[in-house]
């Protein structure tokens, strides 16, 4: 909405506006602690209140990017707010993966873990991958750049480099024969391709160098994910050969503790300690706990009021 139609943001501008200035209810419950006690779910790089800053200075944001996308003139003029995610109160979460989709990859890695462990067969015969799309992105040069990598190497080195797939099934089949996964930036900082590819037991290798990952409180970040600077991508591959070929045994362990992690990202978890509506339940709780009380609205018992 914000990056593509002004004229649409002018109008969610009123509209939102309007609601928090005539709506009954909102005096009492949002304006009563200046929004505090209010949580707002945000889950695209773009906040879907577009004059949020003005009306949601202290309410408590769940978000999928920490720096939203802030368009003044449609998609060509966007920046990068600087001034938003505030760590004292709000909270990074994944982003959603349908069931189809978690389950199809997690079984594809489980397929091929069973291969190396129990058949001692090599099941990733490609060290790197990466397949998207720089159609329509803005500053979409770290994509294409990414792409070009492809032709700077020779074939047997095992790289999977190129378009979409048609198929999702296919894209997943291809992510089980990767030990690497190239995540370049996106549109945002975030990218949903960073837990498609953890579910399917591909090693993420993250191309963004401004990136908040979501619960850090639960999950290492630095142990199961290389986290590459935009500006040396031209020696990533390099790096990532002498990687596996020096240390493969390695690459398997980090593969184990992104098993073990998961589980914090999947939203279908069946593990009640362990999913992302526990870590953002446990998370309000600690900054509930941190966060002082405050009450402007109190008055004399009611029973020795004057009637």
């Amino acid at each position: 909405m914000t990056l593509q139609d002004p004229k649409k943001t002018e109008q969610a501008n009123k509209f939102i506006e309007t609601t928090f200035r005539t709506t009954p209810f909102l005096d009492h419950y949002f304006f009563r602690r200046q929004g505090r006690d209010h949580i707002f779910l945000f889950s695209s790089e773009c906040y879907d209140i577009p004059q949020w800053k003005k009306w949601l200075p202290r309410s408590i944001l769940l978000a999928v990017e920490g720096y939203p996308l802030e368009c003044s003139d449609g998609k060509e003029s966007c920046r990068h707010s600087n001034t938003s995610f505030s760590g004292w109160k709000d909270i990074i979460i994944p982003s959603f993966t349908d069931k189809w989709s978690v389950e199809n990859l997690i079984q594809r890695d489980l397929a091929s873990d069973y291969k190396v462990k129990q058949l001692n067969e090599i099941a990733r015969i490609q060290l790197a991958c990466y397949h998207g799309t720089t159609d329509s992105l803005q500053n979409n040069e770290i994509r294409k750049n990414v792409l070009a990598l492809y032709d700077k190497y020779p074939t047997g080195i095992g790289l999977s480099i190129g378009g979409l797939f048609a198929y999702p099934g296919d894209y997943y089949d291809r992510l089980a024969l990767c030990h690497f996964c190239i995540i370049p930036k996106g549109l945002g900082y975030w990218t949903h391709r960073l837990f498609e590819v953890i579910f399917a037991g591909c090693i993420p290798v993250i191309i963004s160098d401004e990136v908040v990952l979501p619960f850090g409180d639960f999950i290492d970040w630095s142990e199961i994910v290389i986290k590459w600077p935009t500006h040396q991508l031209p020696f990533l591959i390099d790096y990532l050969f002498d990687f596996y070929r020096k240390n493969p045994e390695k690459t398997e362990n980090i593969r184990d503790q992104i098993r073990k992690a998961r589980c914090w990202l999947n939203y279908h978890s069946e593990d009640p300690t362990c999913s992302p509506y526990r870590a953002i339940q446990l998370l309000l709780q600690r900054k509930k706990m941190a966060f002082p009380y405050y009450n402007r609205n109190w008055g004399p018992p009611e029973e020795i009021l004057i009637q």
